[in-house]
């Protein structure tokens, strides 16, 4: 999966090298692997996670619910495997999805069919579990308190408008909708989000510097993956150790 993340990070950088996005990940923890924007798997900057993840993944929660009923996961089985999983991984270490889900079962909890990956979708939603290390070529999952130590949450209105300053910063100009539709967060917060900055929306022009791979002597990263989003996927953070970012293209996502 993260084969996804070394095109596009590429396509925006300059000499970046797997090792070094391994190292920011694996050794500096200064990024993490988790689902993030729309639900879906992104690189996040580890200093983001405590407010971004959960901003952008609650609106999803309610169809991961649904389709772990779909998937004849009763109804109060997703919240004790929630506590399981973080139990076992507490106890055990990093664990694969093959364990997690075998160790589910013995308890009595379903992971047949797309049940697991509903289930450990679910406990990362409730930022309880990341991607952690390979084992074998497997990735494993590791309690977010253990992988990345204590993260800092966020009053939500300033998370939203936090959102929109870093969705503006890379993509200006802009509007709600685009933000609502790239992020995943409801349209009435992508609202709430930018008229809470709008003293300050006048400062994003759009920006030929900001279009195309940056210059080579671009600027170094001034705090871990946070100048800009860029895609995984399809979008996410992007920075670290040794990576000079730049925003992608400008106009509306």
């Amino acid at each position: 999966m993260l084969s996804a993340a070394g095109l596009a990070l590429r396509a925006r950088t300059e000499s970046l090298t797997a090792q070094q996005v391994d190292r920011a990940r694996l050794h500096d923890r200064s990024i993490v692997l988790t689902w993030a924007m729309r639900g879906t798997l992104h690189l996040i900057g580890t200093e983001d996670f405590g407010w971004l993840q959960p901003l952008v993944v609650e609106p999803r929660v309610s169809n991961a619910v649904r389709r772990l009923k779909e998937e004849g996961v009763s109804a109060d089985q997703p919240s004790r495997a929630v506590r399981l999983i973080a139990r076992m991984l507490g106890r055990e270490g990093s664990l694969t999805r093959s364990e997690i889900a075998e160790r589910l079962r013995r308890r009595g909890i379903r992971t047949e069919g797309q049940a697991i990956a509903h289930l450990v979708w679910f406990a990362a939603a409730q930022g309880v579990i990341c991607y952690g290390p390979y084992r074998d070529g497997e990735h494993c999952f590791v309690l977010v308190r253990d992988w990345l130590g204590e993260v800092k949450p966020m009053e939500r209105e300033a998370a939203l408008a936090e959102l929109a300053v870093r969705y503006l910063t890379a993509h200006a100009p802009a509007q709600p909708a685009d933000l609502a539709f790239w992020s995943g967060i409801r349209s009435s917060d992508a609202n709430r989000a930018w008229k809470s900055i709008e003293d300050r929306r006048s400062q994003w022009k759009p920006n030929a510097a900001h279009s195309g791979r940056c210059d080579p002597k671009g600027r170094q990263l001034r705090r871990a993956w946070s100048d800009s989003f860029l895609p995984l996927t399809n979008m996410s953070s992007a920075g670290g150790t040794g990576i000079s970012p730049c925003p992608p293209n400008t106009g509306p996502r």
